[in-house]
């Protein structure tokens, strides 16, 4: 029998600087792919989460969008009566401003003068009036004149009535605008 023999060598064996760059970088290269792999994998795996939320979110789109498609007929009602009630508010604003005007062009009146008829719209006063004496006419035009709210006045037509001793005169008053 032949007996191999064994060769036991307790100094350091000489590598060269080639085979530890070699041997390095195939250490450090492992390494480095170990690390790619695992980001990688985790990137998978939130693709996987991402795409569990875009599902959820589209989900609850859709509810959503049904919910708002049976309320639209509601809130188109609410919409519409809100603007109603904002242009009954803008109306209410200028009738109240147009009956104060009204009203202050009625207190001006003398005793001995009498309406007969009245028209009002946004922008004059039309009255047809029986007048006692031309001083109770010419007392409630300069009244008129010196009232805030009148613009102008003018007289379109004055008929004297011998018999029922009175002044009829057609009277229109012009108001200030706003």
């Amino acid at each position: 029998m032949s007996k191999k023999s064994v060769s036991i060598n307790l100094a350091k064996n000489k590598e060269s600087l080639g085979d530890k760059i070699i041997a390095w970088s195939f250490t450090t290269g492992k390494i480095l792919i170990i690390l790619v792999e695992l980001v990688a994998f985790g990137a998978f795996l939130y693709r996987f989460i991402l795409d569990v939320q875009v599902g959820n979110l589209k989900t609850d789109i859709k509810q959503k969008q049904t919910i708002l498609y049976n309320f639209k007929d509601k809130e188109n009602t609410y919409r519409n009566l809100q603007d109603r009630l904002a242009l009954a508010s803008s109306f209410s604003k200028q009738n109240n401003d147009l009956f104060k005007t009204f009203k202050g062009v009625l207190d001006l009146v003398p005793p001995g003068l009498t309406i007969n008829n009245i028209s009002l719209n946004q922008d004059a006063v039309s009255m047809i009036i029986n007048v006692n004496s031309v001083s109770a006419l010419s007392g409630f035009t300069s009244s008129l004149k010196s009232y805030p709210n009148v613009q102008s006045i003018s007289i379109d037509k004055i008929e004297n009535r011998t018999a029922a001793s009175t002044i009829t005169v057609n009277l229109t008053i012009n108001l200030k605008k706003g």
